[in-house]
């Protein structure tokens, strides 16, 4: 698992997006992929194949926690 912390945009409603590699969908192996946490915490992975910001993925609570972590230091 690995944050690229270089990378992080905070946006304007309180988002912090960042990159993200690991396992994230079901089914499929470790990849890159561009995840946002909401101010309220909540993690979303944007899924490519449809469209938008999904919150169905498959991150493990370990790298959640991670993620969120991240942000809040961003």
């Amino acid at each position: 698992m690995a944050i690229k912390m270089d990378s992080v945009t905070k946006y304007a409603e309180d988002a912090t997006q960042m990159e993200f590699r690991g396992k994230v969908f079901s089914g499929q192996g470790v990849q890159i992929a561009d995840v946002r946490v909401d101010e309220d915490g909540t993690v979303r992975v944007w899924d490519d194949v449809a469209g938008h910001w999904t919150t169905c993925h498959s991150i493990s609570a370990r790298n959640l926690r991670a993620i969120r972590r991240a942000a809040k230091q961003s």
